[in-house]
């Protein structure tokens, strides 16, 4: 590839080609080694077209990014709002420190793209569901705002209720009750890492992305118990969906 990245502001450059192969121009890590920012290469590829890029060690750069993504996500040929960092070589999904100013909106900016990915999946799996006649819902995560300003995704694991769960924060264990009135279900929450650890012989990865994991069995008491005590509940009311 020939020409040089375009600086859009100060910290931030913008691919000069537009011939709809720059985001696969990460490829070439050359090209951004060699780049002049301060610190690691940062990039989102909003588009086919539109590559972004800024250093890790750049609070100004990093606000420009993010705004510029967000921008370029409303646009109909968006394409995603993940930001990515140069390391050793390899691009890896990435996110500035929690008190960074630009953290919250490429936070949010991923979950939208991990979102809108994990819609579409959505669709396609509940037509190979029907067409195997397999009963399984196929859920969609929900994010929120904790008290402590973090945003978390969870997720409900629903007692008797074969499920496709994608990969979340958070899992909440829901066994429904009796009476079938949703504030007496009860309820055990844990980190997903947790439950994936202690649980891998019911959560079975069915091999896609997003990644999902098939559940049929609930745990035991036991295991929720010791889940619920060990996985740091976070400052949100469960997930009774």
């Amino acid at each position: 590839s020939s020409g040089a990245f375009e600086l859009r502001s100060p910290g931030l450059f913008v691919s000069p080609w537009r011939d709809e192969f720059d985001a696969s121009r990460m490829m070439l890590v050359d090209l951004f080694e060699s780049l002049d920012v301060k610190g690691t290469p940062v990039v989102v590829a909003a588009a086919n077209d539109t590559l972004f890029v800024t250093g890790s060690n750049d609070p100004e750069g990093l606000v420009a990014l993010a705004r510029a993504a967000e921008a370029a996500m409303a646009q109909n040929n968006a394409q995603s709002g993940v930001a990515f960092i140069l390391n050793q070589g390899v691009w890896q999904a990435w996110l500035p420190p929690r008190e960074h100013p630009a953290w919250e909106k490429l936070k949010i900016l991923a979950l939208e793209t991990y979102g809108a990915a994990q819609a579409r999946q959505k669709q396609l799996l509940e037509m190979q569901l029907q067409q195997s006649n397999v009963d399984a819902r196929v859920p969609m995560m929900r994010a929120f705002k904790t008290q402590s300003g973090d945003i978390v995704t969870a997720i409900a694991w629903i007692e008797g209720i074969p499920a496709l769960l994608p990969r979340v924060d958070r899992i909440d264990f829901v066994r429904p009750s009796t009476s079938g009135k949703a504030e007496d279900a009860k309820i055990w929450s844990t980190r997903f890492e947790l439950a994936e650890s202690m649980l891998s012989e019911l959560m079975q990865p069915i091999g896609e992305f997003p990644e999902r994991f098939l559940v049929q069995a609930f745990p035991s008491d036991e295991q929720l118990e010791k889940l619920a005590s060990e996985g740091g509940l976070i400052d949100e009311p469960p997930n009774r969906s």
